[in-house]
């Protein structure tokens, strides 16, 4: 509850990887760091839309900074592991 408005935002789960798989460990590695800056990316939302409930406008330009450094953390691992599962074939 925030600011007497209940805030409810949704993200889906992210399945577990099975522990003992076959999979090669460094495509492993590079999903877990997709997952966890997607999971910063929902924080910063998360955290944006809090402070705009609050009608605090004041960090406006700072969320849009983190974002646009999280949007490109994501890309970067995104195509890191794109680049690591064409070349490895795993």
């Amino acid at each position: 509850m925030l600011n007497g408005v209940s805030v409810t935002i949704l993200c889906m789960p992210f399945p577990e990887l099975e522990p003992g798989s076959e999979e090669c460990a460094r495509k492993l590695a590079l999903l877990h760091d997709i997952k966890t800056a997607m999971s910063e990316l929902m924080d910063i939302h998360n955290r944006e839309m809090q402070a705009l409930i609050a009608e605090d406008f004041t960090r406006a330009e700072d969320f849009s900074i983190l974002l646009q450094s999280a949007r490109s953390r994501k890309a970067e691992l995104i195509e890191l592991y794109r680049e690591h599962v064409t070349n490895h074939g795993c």
